[in-house]
């Protein structure tokens, strides 16, 4: 990466730039260094936005915008090897060069450190602990994903605090001619995925999470950057028109990647498939909703999304006991590890256990409208968990380990569902799918 002076950042590369986003950081960033920490206290030094993890995530939306545009196309899946064909002819791979690069800046705002004491997870800004109205020291220790980061001996976690504003800079590559399609797509590839993901970890729980505070394109994009500063300002401004803003987002992003496959070389019909074993943008694999809930501050919103994503509250939702046995509640579904003290799920390969790890396909973003903030949940489906359930195709199958009965396969547990109702094996993925949808909406 080029190492430019922020004072002369503004005159980089002027001449290829293709967009420019300004973004507000509405809930704390957390960016891992050498020690997984944002602010390194001994050296007085700030870990920046990593171009490679920026990089990443335009890559992961591009796959998903291109593999709705194959299945509406073709109406079959395209796997992730096909999806990346596609994506390499923008986006680069070992063998050809991107046709975009991506330059960014952080203005080191303020740090906000998160503190473990006996079982409370504390934070403060500026030595300044944070409290809610009535005074209280906020415990965030509800939120399990953060207290993950804090095994083993570490007492300290630092991330930016809300309020920090970051830059970043898509440019043309001089590599290759691009045209307007691979721009717009190359522009609402970023656009998605910072909206949507956000920047660091925990981003699925509602760390990380940015707004877009402005828009600029190149002149041959003026169009483009219009119709995206309304989507941002209608979204910002009008809690009402929020929900149609983000729609018409959607639908032009996926426009942008159903033109960009129109007269590319479709790989072998033997590497497609019937059922989609990547994420894919397309309206009856992409879920998403915008919940009429707003929260007065961010604090309140992360430790009200963790909670949505917990046994324990899916539990207190249907009036049940901390205690009693859960196994119908498929909370696997939204990702893994999650076991504990042998209980809970865990991968099984030739008697062999392990915790496993695997991303959920539900997440939850945040959106400022009408200056309070409102939870976006929205959820991929996918057939992967299929293999994983049923230890197809070498995956190890997943097990539910409990304390009232011995480890049993997932696929041969009911499903107990938010209105009470239990559906009985066999079931389809779909069905554990919108169960934990309905659940975690029902709960933010």
């Amino acid at each position: 990466m080029i190492q430019v002076p922020l004072n002369k950042l503004e005159e980089f590369r002027t001449e290829d730039l293709l967009l420019e986003l300004k973004l507000r950081a509405i809930t704390p960033i957390l960016i891992g260094g050498y020690d997984t920490e944002t602010y390194h206290k001994e050296l007085g030094l700030r870990e920046p936005l990593r171009v490679p993890s920026i990089k990443g995530v335009v890559r992961w939306w591009a796959r998903a915008l291109i593999g709705g545009a194959i299945y509406r196309k073709y109406r079959v899946f395209p796997t992730i090897e096909v999806a990346d064909e596609y994506v390499s002819h923008l986006l680069g791979s070992t063998r050809s060069v991107s046709k975009i690069a991506i330059e960014k800046r952080t203005d080191y705002g303020q740090i906000i450190t998160f503190k473990r004491t006996d079982r409370k997870i504390t934070a403060q800004i500026n030595q300044r602990p944070i409290k809610n109205k009535e005074g209280r020291i906020i415990d965030f220790g509800e939120c399990a994903r953060l207290k993950l980061l804090f095994i083993g001996r570490r007492k300290y976690l630092s991330g930016y605090a809300p309020g920090t504003e970051f830059l970043l800079r898509v440019y043309r590559n001089a590599v290759d001619d691009m045209s307007d399609v691979e721009k717009q797509l190359a522009v609402f590839s970023l656009i998605l995925g910072v909206f949507f993901d956000g920047i660091g970890k925990i981003i699925s729980r509602g760390f990380g999470k940015v707004e877009i505070t402005e828009v600029k394109c190149d002149d041959e994009l003026k169009e483009l950057e219009e119709r995206l500063r309304r989507v941002f300002n209608d979204i910002r401004r009008n809690s009402e028109r929020a929900n149609d803003a983000i729609e018409r987002l959607l639908k032009e992003a996926q426009g942008k990647a159903d033109e960009y496959i129109k007269d590319k070389w479709l790989s072998p019909v033997s590497k497609l498939s019937q059922k989609p074993e990547m994420e894919v943008l397309d309206e009856g694999y992409f879920n998403y909703e915008l919940i009429n809930k707003f929260y007065n501050d961010w604090q309140q919103a992360v430790i009200r999304i963790s909670r949505a994503f917990l046994k324990a509250s899916w539990k207190q939702h249907l009036s049940m006991r901390p205690r009693s046995p859960g196994g119908q509640l498929h909370t696997w579904i939204l990702g893994l590890p999650r076991s504990q003290r042998r209980t809970g799920y865990f991968l099984l390969k030739k008697n062999k256990e392990e915790a496993g790890r695997r991303r959920s396909p539900i997440r939850v973003t945040l959106v400022r409208s009408d200056n309070k903030l409102r939870p976006l949940l929205f959820g991929f489906k996918t057939c992967e968990w299929d293999d994983v359930i049923h230890g197809r195709r070498g995956r190890p199958q997943l097990y539910h380990f409990s304390n009232h009965r011995p480890p049993q396969p997932v696929y041969a547990l009911a499903i107990l569902k938010p209105t009470g109702h239990i559906q009985q094996p066999p079931w389809d993925i779909n069905e554990v799918f919108d169960a934990a949808f309905n659940f975690v909406r029902g709960l933010l």
